[in-house]
């Protein structure tokens, strides 16, 4: 049977790579809304640059963009804290191996 550092080393080796591909999905959504943002301006409605803006950001594109860019955080946030968890549970398990020494 497996000791909990190596099930939480484990849990980060599996973790690691679902994170990045998160990480990488938030900046794809991200940079996706710039280009629809940017395509989107060249068919706005409006005389100003604050008019045209305002008729870019209530288009549905960019509030689908938004949602989508949410969704991709929120995956990669939680990926990254449980990464975090795992590394503080290891980094918890040392400080009672020093201290057992100690007392030992």
């Amino acid at each position: 049977m497996k000791k909990s550092t190596e099930i939480w080393l484990d849990n980060i080796e599996d973790l690691a790579p679902k994170y990045a591909e998160a990480k990488a999905n938030s900046f794809q959504v991200q940079e996706f809304k710039k280009t629809q943002k940017s395509m989107l301006y060249g068919r706005a409605f409006g005389k100003t640059v604050a008019e045209k803006e305002h008729w870019v950001n209530i288009q549905p594109e960019i509030q689908e963009a938004n949602k989508a860019i949410a969704i991709a955080i929120e995956a990669e946030e939680e990926l990254r804290w449980k990464l975090k968890q795992n590394e503080l549970r290891i980094e918890v398990w040392r400080t009672e191996q020093a201290n057992q020494r100690m007392i030992g």
